[in-house]
């Protein structure tokens, strides 16, 4: 199904849409009552686990969408124009509707730094590779598509990784802040795409990151034990992100030619920026690495999401879980079994190996690019590859974590 919405009254259409008793795509099976309390094993603790970024009622999936919303300026476009009249001299000053309370941006304030050395690794790798961001994407990401053109590309993917007919609904619109973003009701996926963002030769790697990893392990976790919240709380779950938002930026990259993880080093990178420097000043900074002003401000606005006064030093770090993520499923992907990491649902990879006993796995879904292990994994490889990152910058990671205080365990939202 496709849908337009870049108005009041196509979103009112997309919602009753979405409420809709479309087919499963998949026959739930029996689940597994059967509960034992068991503690979750310490010796299995990520490295980066200190440093992770909060999750904010993870397994509501209308929740994280409403606070990040509620994180969206809604001057956006008057501050754009007055900064680019002023010639990038000008600290903007956000409004929004419905501010998130101050204990909450305090919470999100206090950036990583621990994966800064290997962030500008990656961020060098594609300057010496290709000069400048832009050049890399005008050699490898093809045309923009027309909104027609990706409506059909997502039919096709849709068709050949099996799901049903109008279990996945498209949503094209210019005012995501994303290039795309993936929602679930009970029966369905609502993916929603910005218009005007999307690559020729990348949108499949926008399609494994959105729908064959977070909505796949979205609908296999509707059928675990652990599907409710206060069921997390009894099974000792660690927080998900990290390992949710890790696996899908690799999938993004994962069979492109030359699978640079530079968008989501400079996002890591651009956060612990914007903590000390102005909104202006970030700008700027980033001209290293991004010629273009319209991306730069992309990059700027993230970093600075929440504040009001971005003439003072301050950021917003959910945005580095990506980064902290990938490197740490990479640090680990000799150990992690994937197939039971996606047929498990909504899981820290940490905790696979202790859940899997508790889980009911028939009729879960594994995407397609995922049968075959040894091919997946020479994949991770490449991407490491290609990026110079090598096994013993982990090993330096996990010494600065374990004797550095700074990395105490970071406060989840409840």
């Amino acid at each position: 199904t496709y849908m337009a919405s870049t108005s009041d009254p196509s979103r009112r259409k997309l919602q009753s849409a979405m409420s809709h008793k479309f087919r499963r795509g998949f026959s739930p099976g029996r689940r597994n009552h059967t509960f034992r309390h068991c503690k979750r094993a310490h010796s299995e603790k990520a490295f980066l686990t200190p440093s992770i970024t909060p999750d904010f009622n993870e397994n509501d999936a209308a929740a994280p969408r409403h606070f990040l919303e509620r994180l969206r300026p809604i001057n956006i476009e008057s501050e754009k124009r007055r900064f680019f009249l002023r010639n990038f001299n000008y600290n903007p000053r956000f409004r929004y509707t419905d501010p998130l309370p101050p204990s909450v941006l305090e919470m999100y304030s206090q950036p990583s730094v621990l994966l800064l050395p290997i962030a500008r690794k990656i961020m060098r790798r594609l300057i010496q590779d290709f000069k400048c961001y832009e050049n890399f994407e005008r050699k490898t990401g093809g045309r923009i598509l027309r909104p027609r053109e990706i409506h059909d590309l997502v039919t096709d993917y849709v068709q050949r990784e099996g799901f049903e007919d109008r279990e996945i609904l498209l949503n094209l619109s210019n005012d995501l802040l994303s290039t795309a973003s993936m929602s679930c009701s009970s029966t369905n996926g609502l993916l929603s795409i910005k218009m005007g963002e999307v690559h020729e030769s990348w949108i499949e790697g926008l399609l494994r990151h959105e729908l064959s990893t977070h909505y796949i392990r979205s609908r296999n976790n509707k059928q675990q034990p652990w599907a409710r919240k206060v069921d997390r709380y009894k099974y000792d779950m660690l927080p998900m992100n990290p390992t949710e938002e890790g696996l899908a930026s690799l999938h993004s990259v994962l069979l492109r030619p030359d699978p640079y993880l530079f968008r989501i080093a400079l996002l890591y990178y651009a956060i612990v920026m914007a903590s000390t420097l102005s909104f202006k000043e970030l700008f700027a900074k980033l001209s290293e690495y991004v010629y273009d002003a319209d991306r730069r401000w992309e990059y700027c606005l993230r970093a600075k999401r929440g504040l009001v006064d971005t003439s003072i030093p301050g950021c917003f770090m959910k945005d580095q879980v990506y980064l902290i993520g990938a490197i740490d499923i990479l640090c680990n992907r000799h150990k992690i079994d994937f197939q039971a990491l996606i047929r498990c649902g909504k899981v820290a990879w940490q905790d696979v190996d202790r859940l899997r006993h508790f889980a009911c796995l028939e009729g879960t879904r594994v995407p397609m690019f995922m049968q075959n292990m040894r091919f997946y994994v020479s994949r991770l490889d490449a991407i490491m590859k290609t990026n110079g990152i090598r096994d013993s910058d982990f090993v330096r990671v996990k010494k600065d974590n374990n004797s550095d205080p700074k990395y105490v365990k970071y406060p989840s939202v409840q």
